[in-house]
């Protein structure tokens, strides 16, 4: 029986009824019985393996792990979870020690009895031996390649060429995790350029497919966020298209205003006009006037030439788009 053990009281039997019980009467049991718990070190990670052997959900399942000495540095926060009957979670902690040392890990939670939370607090414990491991191992490779057997693997495709760089998916990734992604070297490599990038809180790895295969690879240990990732990264590209498209008709609107306040030839604005056109229709924006400006750019030879009426239709199919883009015209 491990010292945590000790304190429940287990005279009281399990068949008693929780539900007669008062909130305010916790007591702590021994949660062997329950949940299966195994940890394995590898350098630089605590892997906590947890098993639900009960047809109950186990609620508020919460992770502590605690050094015996003070030379280790947890970078992982460990909230409170569920865990579905007759299932399995794994929890890799990332750390650094300045020596070898011992830690404890315990793991509290309450079964969940008739759908009501019960009054005991299930508490189990082991021991894990931690190795030496500096500050700068998660920048290298090898630290990471003995995690990653133990983490659910998902290939998501990056948006079209061009659309959204590894640069702007590492950033909304940083903020999807609420932590930050630090490059992985990779000794082997021929290039400068780290393809591989991972965080410690929590642990998440992502590794960027050489061209022209146009993916990435996230490991983590939540399977369900990671399809979560897997599921918004195409509205990411969605929505920098957009912006994107928006930036260029905005330049292509200004070309052309100010092709009418030089009065240039029309010969030299017809292109950025067929691009307006393109990019209309792309964006579904509605502009009444712009085949009229078209018709301008194809049968005149200069913009000086233009009648009142028709610079007129000119300015009004770019205030049409303006609206549309900025909310007002220029």
């Amino acid at each position: 029986m491990t010292n945590v053990a000790k304190l429940a009281n287990q005279s009281e039997p399990e068949a008693e009824s929780e539900q007669d019980r008062s909130p305010s009467e916790v007591r702590l049991r021994d949660g062997k019985s329950f949940l299966h718990l195994r940890a394995e070190v590898v350098p630089g990670f605590i892997n906590v393996e947890l098993e639900n052997q009960t047809p109950q959900r186990l609620l508020w399942v919460s992770v502590a792990v605690i050094p015996v000495e003070g030379v280790v540095r947890l970078f992982s926060r460990l909230a409170p979870f569920s865990l579905p009957p007759h299932a399995n979670a794994r929890i890799p902690v990332a750390y650094t020690s300045d020596a070898a040392c011992q830690c404890t890990i315990l793991v509290m939670y309450r079964r969940d009895l008739f759908q009501v939370p019960g009054t005991f607090i299930h508490v189990c414990q082991t021991k894990a031996f931690l190795i030496p491991i500096p500050e700068n191992a998660f920048q290298r490779v090898a630290t990471w390649q003995t995690l990653v057997p133990k983490l659910t693997r998902r290939e998501v495709a990056m948006p079209g060429e061009g659309v959204l760089s590894p640069v702007a998916v590492l950033d909304r990734l940083g903020t999807f995790f609420g932590s930050q992604f630090a490059p992985i070297a990779d000794p082997k490599s021929d290039t400068n350029t780290a393809s591989s990038w991972g965080c410690r809180d929590p642990p998440v790895m992502v590794t960027f497919a050489p061209l022209p295969k146009a993916s990435m690879t996230l490991y983590g240990p939540d399977a369900g966020r990671l399809d979560q990732v897997a599921a918004e990264i195409p509205k990411w590209g969605q929505k920098q298209t957009r912006d994107a498209d928006l930036f260029e008709l905005g330049i292509a609107c200004t070309t052309l205003r100010d092709a009418l306040i030089v009065q240039t030839e029309t010969k030299n604005v017809r292109e950025t006009g067929r691009n307006v056109a393109r990019l209309v229709g792309t964006l579904g924006l509605h502009v009444p006037s712009l085949a009229a400006l078209l018709d301008l750019l194809g049968t005149r030879e200069s913009l000086d030439q233009l009648p009142s009426t028709e610079r007129q239709v000119y300015e009004r199919a770019i205030a049409e788009i303006e609206t549309q883009v900025v909310g007002r015209p220029s």
